[in-house]
């Protein structure tokens, strides 16, 4: 436990030393019932004596001889427990940072269709098929329908606005003009050499009304690679504490918190442009597609005792 001092106004005769914790008073004072010195800043509700704090409901020994209740100062000789259960900051406090390269094995096509025509009917009819051409051959390509599904559909009017001048007046007045449909596909493709193939089917399947929105890369299973990560940061940590200890000349002790403070999954990285741009120009190569390496991070806390 932390000690604090209590300093009370000269005029109440008070000078009190007390633990940083709920406490049975000095037998020196006779407070009322459930009595006993309150740490700073903490509320002890309707308890009375030696520090009860200010407007908590109970009554001081000072009130109770007829005098004012005195403010009391405190001091504590460190700071707050920075991890759980923590009694004091001593010690040698490390993070420690782990990193594991990985190679993507899988990746994510946003790509969608669409139109624009003079009813509402007419354009959801010419975004159906283009979307179901491009779903047909997505499956006969060997991508499975749990690895398609729909993130997005819309429906809405195209608007014209006419400047209307009436009776000195300006206003702009909206006509229609149009229906147009958006419908988004996500697919997941497993064997991401087929990446660009993929996207170039779908194009040659849905036509112009075909929209390539991006390609984003993963690992399918990172467990291994986050066991690694935990792995290299722990013996970081343990590195740094021991280069402290040293360069300090202090003594190691054992370890007496560890945490996990953060993680990263891999990067997604986007290649929206350059796929819209090359299925736009109908190249007859495939599409190329470069999936890149990407990390996973973690780190970790430590603190250590100092022997």
């Amino acid at each position: 436990m932390k000690p604090f001092l209590s300093l009370a106004p000269i005029a109440a005769g008070l000078l009190i030393v007390g633990a940083a914790c709920t406490a049975a008073p000095s037998s020196t004072a006779t407070p009322a019932a459930n009595s006993g010195v309150a740490p700073s800043g903490q509320s002890s509700g309707s308890t009375t004596g030696i520090g009860a704090p200010t407007g908590s409901g109970g009554v001081s020994t000072d009130a109770a001889r007829g005098m004012p209740a005195p403010q009391y100062a405190s001091y504590s000789s460190s700071a707050s427990p920075a991890y759980p259960g923590a009694m004091n900051t001593e010690g040698i406090w490390v993070t420690g940072t782990g990193k594991v390269t990985l190679a993507p094995d899988l990746a994510y096509l946003n790509l969608g269709v669409h139109t624009q025509e003079g009813t509402a009917q007419a354009a959801r009819d010419k975004a159906a098929q283009a979307i179901d051409a491009i779903i047909a051959k997505l499956k006969s390509m060997g991508i499975a329908e749990a690895d398609l599904h729909t993130t997005y559909f819309s429906l809405q009017p195209v608007y014209r606005y006419d400047q209307i001048f009436k009776e000195g007046s300006q206003y702009s007045q909206p006509v229609v003009i149009g229906y147009q449909v958006s419908n988004s596909l996500s697919v997941t493709v497993r064997d991401i050499a087929k990446v660009g193939q993929v996207i170039d089917a779908s194009v040659a399947a849905g036509g112009d009304s075909t929209r390539v929105d991006g390609v984003s890369f993963t690992v399918d299973d990172q467990t291994s690679a986050n066991s690694k990560a935990v792995e290299l940061a722990t013996k970081d940590a343990l590195a740094k504490a021991q280069q402290f200890a040293t360069l300090t000349g202090a003594k190691l002790g054992k370890l007496v918190y560890i945490s996990e403070t953060g993680a990263n999954v891999p990067i997604y990285q986007d290649y929206a442009k350059g796929a819209l741009a090359m299925a736009e120009v109908g190249a007859p190569a495939p599409t190329p597609i470069s999936p890149g390496e990407m990390e996973v991070t973690i780190s970790v806390q430590a603190v250590f005792a100092i022997e």
